[in-house]
């Protein structure tokens, strides 16, 4: 029998050690990191919180601005933490102070998230967050020899936490019902009231009432997989690519974007990375992509006379996909689904 102190031991080691990831593949992670939101996505508009009532405005008694005296902020406030989070990510990118400018991004983002969410309406962009936070205390720069791993273990908890909490709300909710339908309830109303008729949307109104009865079981039984599969670090990470699957099937069927959570998928998964002249390729797909899409920038400032157009412009990637009549939020995310598998197919292996 293990002693208590024994125990304790062997946890914190495993903690450490379970989910190490050399620095030359988090150096990648932090550039593709950066790209997400600077080309692809783009950085949060802050400023748009201000078109909200300001009736409305009741910010819940325990979050930073309930526990903070607080009023609303006025327009200047709120785009400097717009401004702030770009040069932030900016620095990021070319690998300044990346241990303060990744704090930096994780609290701008706290403090705009919060008013954002302080008229009620909340989204799922906790791990926008937590993701900088903890790569901040791992360090992911070529240069930083420091070894606090256990942060990456820490992301991975908060992580499959959350996708066990969602799994496990839908068992209570009765997904397991036979007679629920609940994924095919979901599709219907996002289909005919929100507008949710891109990629293969189409294909759901005539899918068999068995497949999605099937889906039901399946989502709830794979959300709550994540957290008994996260102790083995191996399969954990080989579920993390059906995860990647599953978030883009949710994409291309109920037409749902999950923008801030793609980023832990870059962490899990860089174990399959690995260096190729194919992924000079890609930057430079990315490079052209990016050059287009600031001449769009540069072209409506031009037209329009105005800087302030320039600043909180959507991602060039964004402006491409609206300039040519496709769904900008829907095909950026997709685009970074590709992205990401393109990487993975490229550098898949069984092991390091």
């Amino acid at each position: 029998m293990r002693s208590f102190g024994q125990n304790k031991v062997r946890i914190g080691k495993w903690v450490i050690n379970a989910y190490e990831l050399p620095n030359s593949k988090l150096w990648m992670v932090r550039k593709l990191y950066c790209l997400y939101y600077l080309v692809i996505i783009g950085v949060p508009n802050f400023t748009t919180i201000a078109d909200n009532p300001l009736l409305l405005f009741d910010p819940p008694s325990w979050s930073l601005l309930g526990v903070l005296p607080s009023h609303f902020p006025n327009s200047w406030f709120l785009a400097s933490i717009t401004i702030g989070s770009y040069l932030a990510f900016v620095l990021l990118f070319f690998g300044i102070k990346v241990r303060w400018t990744s704090w930096v991004i994780a609290f701008l983002f706290l403090i705009g998230f919060n008013y954002s969410y302080s008229f009620g309406k909340i989204g799922h962009s906790i791990f926008a967050v937590l993701f900088p936070f903890f790569m901040g205390i791992k360090g992911w720069d070529k240069s930083d020899s420091s070894a606090n791993n256990w942060a990456i273990t820490f992301l991975g908890f908060a992580f499959v936490f959350a996708m066990f909490t969602a799994g496990f709300q839908k068992l209570l909710g009765g997904w397991l019902d036979l007679s629920s339908h609940a994924a095919q309830y979901h599709f219907m109303i996002g289909y005919h009231y929100r507008g949710h008729q891109a990629f293969l949307a189409n294909l759901g109104l005539n899918m068999p009432t068995l497949v999605w009865e099937l889906m039901d079981w399946l989502v709830v039984i794979f959300e709550m997989g994540f957290v008994l599969l996260f102790f083995f670090p191996k399969l954990f990470k080989k579920w993390m690519v059906l995860g990647l699957l599953f978030h883009l099937l949710n994409l291309l069927v109920l037409n749902i974007p999950f923008t801030s959570v793609l980023p832990v998928y870059f962490i899990f998964l860089s174990i399959y990375y690995r260096s190729s002249s194919k992924l000079s390729f890609i930057w430079k797909v990315v490079g052209v992509i990016m050059v287009i899409g600031f001449t769009i920038m540069a072209y409506k400032v031009a037209y329009r006379n105005e800087v302030y157009e320039l600043i909180f412009a959507p991602s060039p990637l964004k402006l491409i996909f609206y300039s040519i009549g496709f769904n900008p939020k829907l095909w950026a995310v997709f685009f970074a689904y590709l992205l990401t598998i393109g990487l993975l197919s490229m550098g898949f292996v069984t092991n390091k």
